[in-house]
């Protein structure tokens, strides 16, 4: 073949590649954390997103390259973790603990900012997994081993020993086996699935597992055994891959009732019925939606309106619904109306009625808000309040304010002021998880007066028509001003925990 043949044929093959690269929907992230670079892979799509952990010498790589596993997951969002020394990860030379290596699934999970998510291991993978999973027990819908048993054993001396001199290549180091010998230890969750709730499946090998390891993880209350006739590379088996989808189909569509279940290799192919539990099908489709949905407590405030505390739900879809309850402290009240006084907004007169007007603010405030982006803080969001404003104000002070200086009062009247303001506000925000449970976030944004309406009363009682009308132009005075001015610029800023 000629040379040009060859370059051609050359440029022909780099083309196609870069272009199934390009088609590829994976994409490779890295997290860093203790000084330790981790790589992950994801595939984006729609639902409450899935953790793969690979096992001992396998790297996230080996997930996205199982393409009947990929497409056997469908649409769902796919999260493929290299632990340390896996792939494309750093391999350090300390930090071979079972924590240290669980803590790199912890930095992914809080880089894409999961509130929940599926989590499925593999074989030494499933050690480091159920770690995580035991210790952020609300974060995890559900749970699935493969091929292992919960917990890790010693690592030996005769298992370090083979293949340690191999070369590092693309899928791990070995010589981490040897780090591991020096500091992993082992550990056994047996007493703990006593506890355990959340939905487990174990997909056990005839090939490699034993009625020992089924008899572990039947102590978990929630937790389903299948046996499948294959090797350790369970995810190549045509029904662990049915029986993996059809756990985490059951556990979004049933997340209200869960019972346990065993099925072994001689037992029907078909699973037992989803559930007897009695519900319409749009019950169930609201159970699905919700599915996944924490609750936070929040704590801060809304500069220059109020200080605030509430609750707020956000849902696996991205989407936040809160509301809270707060106050505007008085020297914020009369400090915002002496600015508006010096500006010559309007006059003292003025001024002193709405001062006194504001003498108690309450505002409840709710709030829908979305994160576009999963693996960004950055927070859009439109929110409704209701600021309930009252005081007392002599009438002297009301006549001046109206125009009519001259009423003169013998009886020490004071007006009752109560006003109700409908304000709209839209913002754009971002958060910051400091651990599992804290978040803080700041936002920026503007608020505008909808509509308006203010109530006087008299007291004591008169029928004094001069009364009156001061009264009358007091409510349009300040429903004037309310509506005028009731406009500014938005500052938030807040502290949440996740129950």
């Amino acid at each position: 073949m000629s040379t040009a043949k060859l370059v051609c044929w050359a440029i022909l093959g780099i083309s196609v590649c870069a272009r199934a690269a390009a088609a590829s929907p994976w994409q490779q992230r890295f997290v860093t954390h203790d000084e330790v670079r981790i790589e992950y892979r994801v595939r984006a799509g729609t639902g409450v997103p899935v953790v793969l952990v690979p096992g001992m010498s396998n790297p996230a790589r080996d997930i996205e390259d199982n393409a009947a596993l990929v497409t056997a997951l469908g649409s769902r969002t796919l999260i493929a973790i290299s632990i340390r020394g896996r792939g494309a990860s750093d391999a350090p030379e300390a930090g071979w603990t079972i924590a240290a290596q669980a803590s790199d699934i912890a930095a992914v999970v809080h880089q894409e900012h999961l509130a929940r998510y599926h989590l499925v291991a593999h074989s030494m993978g499933v050690g480091y997994a159920l770690h995580q999973a035991l210790a952020h027990p609300t974060e995890v819908a559900s749970f699935t081993a493969a091929d292992y048993r919960p917990g890790l054993p010693l690592v030996s001396e005769e298992w370090v020993a083979r293949g340690e001199d191999r070369p590092r290549d693309e899928r791990y180091e070995p010589r981490i086996k040897r780090r591991m010998l020096r500091e992993q230890g082992a550990v056994d969750w047996i007493p703990e699935l006593a506890e355990w709730t959340v939905p487990t499946l174990a997909i056990l090998s005839t090939q490699s597992s034993d009625r020992f390891v089924e008899d572990m993880w039947k102590r978990a209350p929630a937790a389903r055994v299948l046996w499948i006739e294959h090797g350790h590379d369970t995810f190549t088996n045509a029904d662990a891959r049915v029986a993996l989808v059809e756990h985490l189909d059951r556990v979004d569509r049933d997340a209200l009732r869960y019972a346990p279940f065993t099925r072994f290799p001689d037992e029907p192919d078909e699973l037992p019925p989803l559930s007897d539990r009695a519900g319409s099908s749009s019950w169930r489709a609201v159970v699905r939606a919700l599915h996944g949905t924490t609750l936070r407590v929040i704590a801060g405030g809304n500069a220059p309106v109020d200080i605030a505390g509430g609750v707020e739900l956000v849902f696996p879809w991205r989407m936040r619904l809160g509301t809270t309850f707060g106050a505007m402290p008085p020297a914020v009240s009369r400090s915002i109306n002496a600015r508006l006084v010096d500006a010559g907004i309007y006059d003292q007169a003025t001024g002193d009625v709405v001062s006194a007007s504001m003498q108690r603010v309450l505002v409840w405030r709710t709030r829908v808000g979305v994160q576009p982006w999963a693996r960004h803080g950055f927070i859009v969001g439109i929110g409704y309040a209701l600021a309930s404003l009252h005081g007392r104000v002599p009438l002297e002070c009301v006549a001046a304010a109206v125009g009519m200086p001259d009423a003169i009062d013998a009886g020490g009247t004071q007006f009752d002021l109560a006003s109700r303001l409908h304000l709209v506000d839209a913002q754009v925000g971002w958060e910051w998880r400091l651990g599992d449970h804290w978040t803080i976030g700041v936002g920026l944004g503007a608020f505008v007066l909808a509509t308006s309406r203010t109530r006087v009363t008299v007291d004591p009682p008169t029928r004094d028509a001069m009364i009156q009308d001061i009264g009358a132009r007091a409510v349009e005075k300040l429903e004037h001003a309310y509506d005028r001015y009731v406009r500014a610029p938005l500052l938030t800023s807040f502290l949440a925990y996740t129950l």
